[in-house]
């Protein structure tokens, strides 16, 4: 426990030492007495610097968990229930699924719940649809 507090007292010394050498002059490059502060410190530098969300970020680095897709297909994502990571198989289930429970056939005895899941499956196909051209092609 006493690292700990050793560690925070470093880290503040640091700061206010960086605070008092250069107020007003431009950014000095900082640094910390604690290594594995500074490695952190330049780890974040060189990423801001590089801009590694325009593709430049170095070989080994992780992407982020959810990936970057164009904002016409999220509601369509979210209308079949998958994650925008999913796989065409994974989509194409969800997409059975979803058709089977709304399938317009599975309410021919009341013309207004025909007329709902009618629209709600041309929803789910045309959501479907989307997605599958976009994962074949890259494009909408």
């Amino acid at each position: 426990m006493d690292q700990i507090f050793d560690r925070l007292g470093n880290l503040l010394k640091s700061i206010l030492q960086d605070d008092e050498d250069g107020a007003n002059s431009s950014p000095p490059k900082t640094s910390f007495s604690d290594p594995d502060l500074q490695s952190a410190w330049d780890e974040l530098d060189d990423f801001l610097k590089t801009g590694a969300d325009e593709g430049t970020r170095a070989p080994g680095t992780p992407t982020r968990n959810k990936p970057l897709i164009p904002r016409e297909l999220e509601k369509d994502y979210e209308r079949l229930g998958i994650p925008h990571n999913a796989g065409i198989e994974e989509i194409a289930k969800a997409y059975k699924k979803l058709l089977s429970k709304h399938h317009p056939d599975r309410f021919a005895s009341d013309p207004a719940a025909f007329d709902r899941a009618t629209e709600t499956a041309k929803r789910i196909s045309a959501s479907f649809q989307r997605i599958k051209q976009y994962k074949e092609s890259g494009k909408l």
